[in-house]
């Protein structure tokens, strides 16, 4: 599973969970074919919990009541407000960009690759899906932004159009501070207590509970 180390590691996932190649071969009939890192990931990670934590990795057996003739859809904000799809032009691109739409009409790219897309909706679902977090959202101040800015790393992944942007930081592969411009807050989890505790005592005394 090496392809999907960043994913793996944020969630110390040791082994494959995912569908069956006759499972993923009714996602590639909708066009013929599938991104080969799709189907992949699809394959060994498709049916861990995290993909369906707050949005969700379209299944196998749903993903045909969510179509559109120029797009493979296969992610889905949690109330249907946003879908996260592939061209069909696009799809013989073993790494193509990902495109997001609210109306399954007007598209935008949202990641110029599928992997950073996956890793960037990996790290956005830890937010409701790993074990250790203050289950709030802060909102901060520019000060604020400027501290994580300067003790944390920011990961090379973002979202550039849902909620107007997300970005990603952390200092460990199983933490992750998301930040969201738009609304000037964050969220922080781990899947390490230890870890966790370290950020937290960062984090804790910044912004303001939501």
């Amino acid at each position: 599973m090496e392809q999907f180390i960043h994913i793996t590691q944020l969630y110390t996932i040791n082994q494959p969970n995912g569908y069956e190649k006759a499972e993923i071969e009714i996602i590639k009939n909708l066009f013929g074919e599938i991104p080969q890192l799709l189907a992949d990931y699809y394959a060994k990670l498709g049916k861990y919990s995290f993909n369906q934590a707050q949005d969700s990795l379209l299944t196998p057996d749903n993903i045909l009541n969510v179509t559109n003739p120029d797009y493979l859809i296969f992610y889905i904000e949690n109330q249907g407000c946003c879908f996260w799809a592939i061209n069909k032009n696009d799809l013989s691109n073993p790494d193509p960009p990902v495109y997001m739409s609210g109306n399954k009409i007007n598209w935008e790219i949202e990641s110029p690759t599928l992997s950073q897309f996956l890793y960037a909706m990996a790290c956005l679902q830890a937010t409701f899906a790993l074990e250790y977090t203050p289950e709030c959202f802060r909102e901060v101040t520019p000060g604020d932004i400027q501290f994580i800015r300067h003790n944390f790393q920011k990961r090379d992944i973002s979202f550039q159009q849902w909620i107007g942007g997300i970005e990603f930081y952390g200092n460990r592969p199983d933490t992750v501070i998301t930040y969201m411009p738009a609304s000037d807050c964050i969220a922080y989890a781990s899947g390490s207590k230890e870890h966790f505790e370290e950020m937290n005592n960062m984090l804790s005394g910044i912004g303001t509970p939501m």
